[in-house]
């Protein structure tokens, strides 16, 4: 267990603290979309009337690792009309609850202060999904039409039997918390959807800390001498074990090469 220590692994730079909240999707590119609905533009009105609860939705461009939830949630929370932050660096957006009037440009002076972009405000009945505290694992919101199955959840698992018939497999092992885990899946969805000979078996190390995916039975039997994750397993058709790595483009490369291989000895 001590090799898989949090701070083991330039991975593990990414880990949120306790209780961080995260989202599928992950916004990329230097240029955040505010969306429909977001008050943007310098004359933002302060002290703006409001119901005696509000909640609204804030756009916060380059907030984009782990460790950003927790800077966002305690710049916003020291603002006075704020309840509760429900921040995520996937979205790069944090959902805020409040009482009374809400100061618009406190607001983007807690945004800006942290280095980020403010992305205006928008104003929502409820927060939405991936801004409600819970934290979505990498493949939640990737796995639809493609050969993905999520094959554990943290318990131990063989995984022989799970390997897809004919297919390349990837045994993709990651967590909620883990930022690379879901860039990981994107990219690994787009390759999935330009190779129907892939497949991807999920291993979820569900929770919300590091300390809670560690401590599943699955780690000590899969992941004792790994120093951290993403971490995948590739698996040709055959069953043999391709490449064990955490770069999708040495994973890939592998593929790629192994296919290449098996066409010119058809031929």
């Amino acid at each position: 267990m001590n090799r898989l220590s949090v701070g083991a692994a330039a991975a593990l730079m990414w880990v949120a603290s306790a209780g961080f909240a995260t989202g599928s999707g992950l916004a990329t590119g230097p240029g955040f979309a505010t969306g429909p609905g977001f008050a943007t533009g310098p004359g933002l009105a302060t002290g703006v009337p409001a119901p005696e609860k509000v909640r609204f939705v804030v756009g916060a461009g380059g907030m984009d690792c782990a460790g950003c939830n927790k800077k966002m949630t305690a710049s916003l929370s020291a603002l006075d009309f704020v309840t509760a932050v429900h921040a995520s660096f996937v979205l790069q957006k944090a959902c805020v609850e409040g009482e009374g009037a809400v100061d618009e440009e406190a607001v983007r002076a807690a945004v800006t202060g942290l280095g980020y972009e403010f992305g205006g405000i928008e104003w929502v009945d409820e927060c939405p999904e991936g801004l409600r505290g819970v934290l979505p694992s990498p493949w939640d919101t990737r796995a639809e039409g493609l050969d993905v199955v999520t094959i554990s959840r943290g318990e131990e698992v063989d995984l022989k039997a799970h390997l897809a018939p004919d297919k390349y497999t990837i045994v993709d092992f990651g967590a909620p918390w883990c930022g690379p885990c879901h860039t990981v899946a994107e990219e690994l969805a787009g390759y999935l959807r330009e190779h129907a000979d892939v497949a991807v078996r999920a291993v979820d190390l569900e929770g919300g800390t590091p300390d809670e995916s560690y401590a599943r039975p699955v780690v000590q039997q899969h992941l004792q001498y790994v120093d951290g994750i993403p971490w995948m397993v590739v698996y040709a058709p055959t069953g043999k074990v391709l490449v064990k790595d955490r770069s999708v483009e040495r994973v890939v490369a592998a593929i790629d090469k192994h296919r290449a291989r098996m066409a010119k000895k058809k031929k």
